[in-house]
Formats: structure tokens, C-alpha cells, sequence
């Protein structure tokens, strides 16, 4: 058989292909770099958040107080099923992880019967397993038995407890939690910078790093999606 050539297509074709290769790069230079801002801030986080490593200008021991002692805890309570929807009556309700992605409330499931309510800003906290998972509230929610809101409680407290979600386990003496009380949650013990200027220079710091990763992984889905159109039209002509 002879093959056919169609005017223009190799170089069409050949300057497609480069493209997708130019992309490739991006994306794997992309993953590299977010995964060296991802160790950079664990190490931060590992010096910052135990007092290993001191801003300058602050001194003082860490002193160690209760959560219940500085914030306010509101333990969820799941409605009636019957009182459940999805075209948004009421509020979202917000029950474990199925309802977070990315540590942000998502809208999955509304509910018209209110029983605790979570405010938008909240910490959120899962108390049944996995216990520990922090994530915040984007919008007003309906708390379910499965998280606690943490109400009042500064930034840093927020990446304190990020901090020690691997740490449950070793809190629960032994065994894996399958759940908290509020009781054990207001009696958790939390080692704190004498000041609030301090833990608000140490959320800063971290807050920032946050808001460079999540501008950094924004960039790569950006990419991959820029990628997969590139491959449809050379898949497509």
C-alpha cells in the first residue's frame, strides 16, 4: 500500500509532540518543587511548632495549657436522615471526610434539621476514626457526631494540631482511637509560646507556606489540564 502525506501535518504534528514534551517537563519540574516546599515546611512546622527553633526576638519558656482552657469546643450531632437533601436546603452538613477535600468544607450533603452548628472560620476536627483530622470551615455548617468544631482558637492552634495528627495513636496510650469525647478533647494538652505575638509570627510563617504550595499545585492542575486538551487536539487533528 502508499502511504498518504497530508499537507502541513507532520510539521503540525511535530510541533504538537514537542509541546506535549515541553509540558511533561513542566509538570515533573512542578511536582519536584512542590515537593521540596512540602519537606521545607514539614521541617518548619517540626522546629517551630516545639519550640526547637525561636523567631528572633522572642524568648520565654512554652508553657502548657488544656484546649478546653482557650477555646470553645462544640461537639457535632448528626440529624434525622429524613431531613437530608441535595438541592441545598438548610445547611451543608458536615459528618467526616467525605464532606473535606483539601482541608476545606465542601457542599455534599444538606440537612433542614440543625442541631450544632458550625460557623464559617471554625477549626473542624474529626473525633471518630481516623480521630484528629483538622480541616476549617468554609461556610456556615450543620456539625454530624463525626467532628467538633474548635471555636476561637488562634492560627497557630490551627497548625498545632495539623502538627500532631500523626500523633493520635501515641496519645491514645497503645491503641488506635475510634473516637473522643469532649471530655478527653478539653483535657488535651497543648505546649504553647508564652505570647500571642509569638505564635501569631509562627502562623504567619506557615500560613504563607500554605498559600505557596496551594498557589504552586493550582499551577500544575493548570498544566495537566492544558496537557490533556494538547492531546485531544493531536488525537483529534
Amino acid at each position: 500500500c502508499k502511504s498518504v502525506t497530508i499537507p502541513g501535518m507532520t510539521g503540525h504534528v511535530r510541533r504538537n509532540t514537542q509541546a506535549l514534551l515541553d509540558m511533561d517537563t513542566l509538570i515533573s519540574n512542578l511536582d519536584q518543587l512542590i515537593a521540596k516546599k512540602r519537606n521545607i515546611q514539614q521541617a518548619a512546622m517540626q522546629q517551630l511548632l516545639t519550640g526547637q527553633r525561636r523567631l528572633p526576638g522572642f524568648r520565654g519558656a512554652w508553657e502548657i495549657k488544656q484546649l478546653g482552657d482557650i477555646v470553645e469546643l462544640i461537639m457535632g450531632q448528626s440529624p434525622s436522615s429524613s431531613n437530608y437533601n441535595r438541592h441545598g436546603d438548610g445547611l451543608p452538613l458536615i459528618q467526616g471526610n467525605a464532606d473535606i477535600a483539601d482541608r476545606i468544607t465542601i457542599k455534599r450533603i444538606f440537612t433542614t434539621e440543625l442541631t450544632k452548628l458550625g460557623k464559617c472560620g471554625d477549626i473542624l476536627l474529626s473525633v471518630r476514626a481516623p480521630v484528629g483530622e483538622v480541616a476549617r470551615a468554609a461556610f456556615d455548617v450543620c456539625l454530624g457526631r463525626g467532628v467538633c468544631a474548635i471555636r476561637g482558637g488562634a492560627e497557630f492552634l490551627y497548625h498545632y494540631l495539623i502538627s500532631i495528627e500523626s500523633s493520635w495513636a501515641r496519645l491514645s496510650k497503645g491503641s488506635t482511637f475510634d473516637s473522643i469525647n469532649s471530655a478527653e478533647l478539653r483535657t488535651l494538652e497543648l505546649r504553647l509560646p508564652p505570647t500571642q505575638a509569638e505564635q501569631s509570627a509562627i502562623a504567619t510563617i506557615l500560613s504563607d507556606m500554605d498559600t505557596e504550595l496551594t498557589a504552586l499545585e493550582a499551577r500544575r492542575e493548570k498544566a495537566r489540564q492544558l496537557k490533556q486538551g494538547m492531546m485531544l487536539e493531536l488525537l483529534t487533528g
